[in-house]
């Protein structure tokens, strides 16, 4: 059986059709887990449209993305669980096309790619790089994490429950911390031996307006500062943890000259990274790091970072994401 958990907030207009592509799955042996956190509009009476017996109802107060996911990870029973937003939606095979491929593949996490949805109404394919990758594999992380960002988000994929609950892994409020499914994927990987990934199109993802982007760039950055802390508090594994080191660096810095900031608050931002991060730098040598990986991109970035050279390890990501973004 899987479990899937959809948490709900103030969607009346997008979560019927969510729920109805779930309920529509060619794999019938769900346990489909709806969890409204706190709505005040018309969600519950949409939710209610859809009649089937695998539905599970739960309404509780309001706290949160990552309260709710929670929420339905403890009633979860399935041998495997996948997280829909209520705002989207999924192919017939999505369940199915994951399982097979996890199963097939002796793996502990499977991948799809995904059309994002835009604001007024076309799709847009991301791709996954596909093939079955062993957990200690730099390269995927620097590929699904900094690069094509397939692998920071939840809802593309397929956990396996024991994983999840035998390690204690939950969400982290995203209040708190930047990116919180990228903190869950990456304890998740910690924990893992082997990833397969797809490169069919099995979710839709809906863009809207009034993201957490839009939030200020000071409580931004904390964010993301929170993230990089609770990765060494939590024990993540170093080849998962210096691509989030990564990916939140260019991330400030792609924020940043996005939002027109001024040169002297990139560079403030940046150095706090650096600062909060010296200490567990300083444990791994440039060497030792350079032979874990055979891609030259990595090895580049891995050498900038240990030199300190932010603002070209900054530049350099600008260039990898507009040269391996084409086409995607």
């Amino acid at each position: 059986m899987v479990s899937v958990v959809i948490p709900v907030y103030n969607v009346e207009e997008y979560v019927y059709d969510c729920v109805l592509s779930v309920v529509k799955q060619s794999y019938s042996d769900l346990q489909i887990i709806i969890v409204n956190d706190g709505s005040t509009d018309s969600s519950e009476r949409e939710i209610r449209r859809v009649n089937d017996s695998r539905i599970e109802y739960y309404y509780k107060t309001n706290g949160g993305l990552s309260s709710a996911r929670n929420y339905g990870i403890e009633k979860a029973m399935g041998r495997y669980i996948c997280f829909v937003d209520s705002d989207d939606i999924v192919d017939r095979d999505f369940v199915s096309e994951l399982v097979m491929r996890i199963e097939d593949a002796s793996a502990d996490l499977s991948i799809c790619s995904y059309y994002r949805i835009s604001s007024n109404g076309s799709l847009v394919r991301k791709k996954v790089t596909e093939g079955v990758f062993y957990a200690r594999y730099y390269e995927y992380y620097f590929d699904s994490i900094v690069i094509n960002k397939y692998g920071i988000m939840a809802w593309n994929k397929l956990y396996k429950l024991d994983t999840i609950k035998a390690n204690s892994i939950q969400f982290i409020d995203g209040k708190l911390i930047y990116a919180e499914d990228l903190l869950f994927n990456a304890e998740y990987y910690s924990k893992s031996s082997k990833i397969v990934t797809v490169n069919r199109p099995l979710y839709y993802y809906r863009e809207r307006k009034g993201a957490i982007t839009k939030q200020k760039k000071s409580q931004y950055d904390l964010r993301r500062l929170e993230l990089i802390n609770l990765c060494f508090k939590n024990d993540i594994k170093e080849y998962i943890i210096i691509p989030v080191l990564l990916e939140t660096i260019s991330s400030i810095e792609y924020e940043y000259f996005n939002s027109g900031e001024s040169i002297i608050a990139i560079t403030k931002v940046i150095k706090e990274v650096r600062e909060r991060t010296k200490y567990y730098i300083s444990q791994w040598s440039l060497s030792e790091a350079m032979t874990k990986t055979n891609s030259i991109k990595v090895k580049v970035a891995i050498f900038l970072y240990k030199r300190n050279l932010l603002f070209t390890l900054s530049f350099y990501y600008f260039l990898m994401n507009k040269v391996f973004s084409r086409g995607k």
